[in-house]
């Protein structure tokens, strides 16, 4: 991957790209705790004949934090500074949980920048009040210590048979995870938790969503998926996985991103 900056209202935010720089170009917003080194793991599995743009969001990698609140329409725009430097009029997006918020804030505020979305282990539901009450908790707690919030948040994302099978990978993004800034983290989880329901472009969009899940995702456990899944718009996908199939399950993620990049 080359590695570029740009800036955004002073601040600056890192991006890399790979492939051809005259193909369709593919977006990939990382989630919460991670940045665009969570898709190295994919990247000799990926088309070269496409234009692929990562993104790391604002306090997360090395892109700078903004302001105290990290809205998911705020980083939207951060995404579109991103295209316009680059020239680049229309997209897809492949956005990984927090990623896919992003993409969903996008898909609302450019639709007509927009070829195609896929909802990567994300939901287009708002936060309920039970997991604004848990943002909240982990606000204060990141306040004090971010490397245990972080080390504990990251680790319960993964279905429990993969911290055996996937014990690399797990420690190195981990890794990753724990040296987020304190400021990063509560300006996401600040976003996070104020982001408005966005489940109507699942049936109106003017573009065709992916939606891929995890069957044993710690994060939407008892919370049903099924509607989204089976909205107008949306292709779903259920893989064997947690909330990161891109560690635990690629042997089935990639047919699947491989038919996304032929829908393009």
């Amino acid at each position: 991957m080359n590695q570029y900056y740009t800036t955004y209202k002073d601040v600056r935010i890192a991006y890399y790209t790979f492939g051809n720089p005259k193909g369709k170009a593919v977006v990939w917003l990382h989630g919460f705790l991670e940045d665009s080194r969570m898709w190295t793991y994919l990247l000799d599995q990926l088309p070269q004949s496409f234009r692929h743009i990562f993104i790391d969001l604002p306090g997360f990698g090395r892109s700078q934090c903004i302001a105290y609140v990290h809205t998911m329409d705020e980083m939207a725009d951060v995404v579109m500074a991103v295209l316009r430097e680059l020239k680049i009029r229309k997209a897809a997006f492949i956005g990984h949980s927090m990623g896919g918020y992003v993409s969903l804030a996008f898909g609302e505020k450019y639709p007509e920048s927009v070829r195609a979305l896929c909802l990567f282990h994300s939901t287009a539901a708002a936060d309920s009040p039970e997991k604004i009450e848990n943002r909240n908790r982990g606000i204060e707690l990141a306040k004090n210590n971010p490397q245990l919030f972080s080390r504990t948040t990251f680790l319960g994302l993964f279905a429990d048979w993969a911290h055996d099978l996937c014990k690399n990978e797990i420690e190195e993004q981990t890794q990753i995870a724990v040296s987020t800034s304190s400021q990063g983290i509560v300006a996401a989880l600040e976003g996070m938790k104020i982001r408005p329901d966005r489940t109507v472009l699942l049936h109106f969009a003017p573009y065709q969503i992916f939606h891929i899940v995890g069957s044993e995702d710690p994060v939407f456990k008892g919370h049903s998926l099924d509607d989204q899944l089976t909205a107008p718009k949306v292709k779903a996908f259920v893989l064997k996985a947690g909330h990161m199939s891109h560690i635990e399950n690629r042997k089935d993620l990639l047919p699947v991103f491989r038919e996304y990049f032929k829908s393009l």
